[in-house]
């Protein structure tokens, strides 16, 4: 059943793409779609199969996205790009997956509140990162500009 987290995810999902879009932040882009697999999954596995706990099909999903995560912090490491906010992503899926198979052996209600939070908390972490990046990026160009310190005035 369509509801209101879904509208809000959407409506996250939506102002966080054409946020990383406007700025041109392809690799970011990918990642947070990569990042969005497990929840659309999830409902994909109710409306169309009438899973009313699609746990099962998050396990295999939120597995399998960190895993991706875990592949792109290898390669951006080898690339000596950083790549720890994919190990981060990588972490936070797998306790997704973790809250999938408690739910499995025990369910809860709040479940369904839980994994929202979590994809939420994974569009912060990727938003947080692409923003900070960009302003240590200007104000570091700034800092280590080659004229500073030259007598100029700074008025």
């Amino acid at each position: 059943m369509w509801g209101i987290e879904h509208t809000a995810m959407i409506v996250a999902f939506a102002g966080l793409a054409a946020g990383l879009a406007f700025n041109r932040q392809w690799s970011w882009l990918f990642i947070a779609s990569l990042s969005q697999i497990p929840f659309w999954g999830g409902y994909v596995a109710d409306a169309i199969y009438s899973n009313p706990s699609p746990s099962t099909v998050n396990i295999i999903l939120n597995v399998m996205v960190a895993g991706a995560f875990a592949t792109i912090a290898e390669k951006l490491q080898a690339l000596r790009r950083g790549g720890i906010v994919c190990i981060w992503l990588c972490i936070l899926f797998l306790i997704m997956a973790s809250v999938d198979v408690v739910h499995l052996i025990a369910p809860f209600d709040s479940y369904f509140s839980m994994q929202e939070f979590l994809h939420y908390l994974a569009l912060l972490v990727i938003g947080g990162r692409v923003y900070v990046k960009r302003t240590y990026s200007t104000n570091g160009d700034l800092v280590h500009s080659p004229n500073i310190g030259k007598g100029k005035d700074l008025a």
